[in-house]
C-alpha cells in the first residue's frame, strides 16, 4: 500500500518511527503487528510505503450447517 502526496515533504530531522504524533505511532504499531514494513521516501513530497503479507485464515465452520 502507497500513501503519498507532493506538498513540502517530510522533515528529515523527524524521525517518523519514533515521534510524539498519535497517528504515526499507530500506524507503525499496526505495520508492527501485521509484520509488515515501512518506508519513507521524500524524494518529490512525502511517500509512504507499507508491505504486508497476506494472512492465512482457518476454514469457517457454517452457523447453520
Amino acid at each position: 500500500m502507497t500513501i503519498f502526496d507532493d506538498g513540502i515533504g517530510f522533515p528529515e530531522s523527524l524521525d517518523f518511527r519514533n515521534t510524539d504524533s498519535l497517528g504515526l505511532q499507530l500506524v507503525n504499531n499496526l505495520v508492527d503487528q501485521i509484520d509488515g514494513q515501512i518506508e519513507l521516501n521524500t524524494d518529490k513530497g512525502t511517500k509512504f510505503r507499507i508491505e504486508f503479507k497476506e494472512q492465512d485464515y482457518k476454514e469457517r465452520v457454517p452457523l447453520n450447517g
